[in-house]
């Protein structure tokens, strides 16, 4: 916990961030209706199979509120998220420690990630099962899918 508040207080050298992936599907959201088939004027709506996605890996510095963000279409896997390790090691490059908060899907628990933390310099501290409303960029989050 002394870490934690080290790192929220003393934005230039010591870095907190919050890390989350939201995927975003590329179909449109549509609401509700209803109408008789075969009537004149029904409209067809076509959408994709729901398969193909935009992947935003996201982190919030909860001081500064400085999202970084990075966009694939590539599935979320370790690999991803340790590419993503490296861009925010170099954004934070004068940081002397970051320390980052995210859950505990398995691909962010992977051996992968926990290594190229370590070479980085970077602490992963992991939220428990189910309590996304402890991470903080989910509320980014929810705020861009309403807009």
């Amino acid at each position: 916990m002394d870490q934690l508040y080290r790192c929220a207080c003393n934005d230039d050298k010591e870095i907190l961030l919050y890390l989350d992936p939201m995927h975003q599907i590329h179909n449109n959201e549509n609401d509700y209706a209803w109408q008789p088939t075969g009537l004149k004027g029904t409209k067809k709506v076509l959408a994709n199979t729901g398969r193909k996605r935009l992947n935003i890996i996201g982190a919030v510095n909860p001081v500064t509120f400085e999202p970084t963000i990075m966009l694939t279409e590539e599935n979320c896997c370790a690999e991803v998220i340790e590419a993503f390790l490296g861009e925010l090691r170099q954004q934070y490059s004068s940081a002397t420690s970051i320390c980052i908060i995210l859950d505990n899907a398995r691909y962010q628990r992977s051996y992968i990630v926990q290594e190229k933390a370590k070479k980085l310099g970077i602490d992963l501290i992991y939220l428990p099962p189910y309590s996304p409303n402890l991470n903080l960029i989910e509320r980014l989050w929810r705020y861009f899918k309403r807009k």
